[in-house]
């Protein structure tokens, strides 16, 4: 939680996640969830997620959009969460994580992950 919890310290109002909702319902409990989400919404931060669920689809979330990945074919093992300058990187079953801090790889990725919504977009 406490590596998760640091994404509410966000200075742009966007971010980009990738993430397995499996992983992370069996990691965090909902009041940790809630409180993530809250404090998202409380700083008025708008998120693009990208997700894997196994046989089910999260329902739309306020300031959020949402796209449902084909877990077998792209698997997400670990949670990543872009925002600012920083890159989190967490694995939840393993529970590990990383924060990077670094312009150009953020911007980097965001565009990656820019590119990957286009693509699901056009595919949908």
């Amino acid at each position: 939680m406490r590596m998760a919890s640091k994404y509410l310290e966000i200075k742009e109002k966007e971010m980009f996640i990738a993430f397995s909702a499996d992983s992370l319902y069996r990691s965090l409990n909902e009041k940790e969830l809630m409180q993530l989400q809250r404090k998202r919404l409380d700083q008025n931060t708008k998120a693009k997620t990208m997700y894997t669920y196994k046989n089910k689809i999260l329902p739309e979330s306020e300031n959020s959009e949402r796209y449902k990945i084909n877990e077998k074919e792209f698997p997400f093992l670990a949670d990543v969460a872009i925002y600012d300058d920083k890159i989190r990187l967490t694995s939840f079953e393993d529970q590990i994580g990383i924060m990077i801090e670094n312009k150009s790889i953020a911007t980097t990725l965001k565009s990656i992950f820019k590119l990957a919504i286009k693509a699901v977009n056009k595919n949908s």
